[in-house]
């Protein structure tokens, strides 16, 4: 009897059991984030970031420009700050910073508000600053006389104290880098040893300024050595920001900020014109630190 050749069959095996991951859904708390082109420290905001909120970063077109009060007036430009937020609307964010600290005290304090109310129309939310997001945190601190550490150059630093004078803050002392470019190289040591040298017993805390200059480690070490707070510019944006949403500072070791809360007559945040803001939630200023 012939024997037929044909295609063999392939053996069928029963179907390995898929197993799917849980549903990812959106975090709880969505902020908004809107910097300068030349940011380089959106994981230090992250990391004081607890993990029921979420950031959106959005960056100002790039501009080759040396950092001088030329660049940190460009970078500040009300109508390019409302449209760079405007791309943010699709994420509905509860919250929008804007993420510079010389670009929000370049022009005084006046002329602040107006640059947090471009970022809340362009957004469509509450919007603020890192300059008034100091203020809030030196005014949460009591903390009315200062020394300021700066990287800028002299014109820029002596912006920033005018700045923080208008806003009832005394200067007693300042330093400075003078550094035109690459800030987020800066390390911990050259930025501890300038602090040190310059504390001044009559302040009550330390301000470090510049969203690029690193400080999440360097904040516990230093507050430890010389018994008073250090505000620095990324601390207090996402301190402030965190607030608006009921949350606190997520921290891995002690820092004074993330003890206190705003003051319920605060008026760091602005509004869009046609929306009105809830009051701070009594949430607001529970420290997440998983420090022991």
């Amino acid at each position: 009897m012939p024997v037929r050749i044909g295609r063999r069959m392939p053996r069928r095996h029963p179907p390995t059991p898929v197993h799917l991951a849980p549903e990812v859904r959106r975090p709880a708390h969505r902020i908004g984030v809107v910097v300068p082109y030349d940011m380089a420290l959106d994981h230090e905001l992250e990391r004081w970031t607890p993990p029921q909120a979420a950031l959106y970063t959005t960056r100002t077109a790039y501009e080759p420009l040396a950092v001088t009060m030329e660049m940190v007036q460009a970078v500040s430009e009300s109508a390019m700050i409302e449209e760079a937020s405007r791309s943010l609307r699709t994420v509905e964010p509860e919250v929008t910073v804007y993420g510079c600290t010389s670009g929000s005290f370049c022009r005084g304090l006046a002329a602040e508000p107006a640059l947090a109310r471009a970022v809340a129309e362009g957004s469509g939310g509450p919007a603020l600053t890192t300059s008034g997001a100091i203020l809030s945190a030196l005014d949460a601190l009591a903390a009315h006389r200062v020394v300021l550490v700066t990287p800028y150059t002299a014109d820029i630093t002596a912006a920033f104290s005018q700045f923080l004078g208008e806003g009832g803050i005394d200067v007693v002392a300042t330093a400075r880098m003078d550094l035109q470019e690459r800030i987020f190289d800066t390390g911990s040591r050259e930025l501890l040893e300038l602090i040190l040298t310059n504390d001044r017993p009559e302040a009550r805390a330390v301000v470090v300024s510049c969203t690029n200059l690193p400080t999440y480690d360097l904040i516990p070490y230093v507050e430890l050595i010389i018994g008073k707070p250090v505000i620095s510019a990324n601390q207090a944006t996402m301190w402030r920001a965190l607030q608006e949403v009921g949350l606190g500072l997520a921290t891995e070791a002690p820092q004074r900020l993330a003890q206190v809360r705003a003051h319920v007559a605060d008026r760091t945040v602005q509004r869009p014109a046609d929306a009105a803001g809830p009051e701070i939630p009594p949430t607001v200023g529970a420290d997440t630190s998983t420090a022991a």
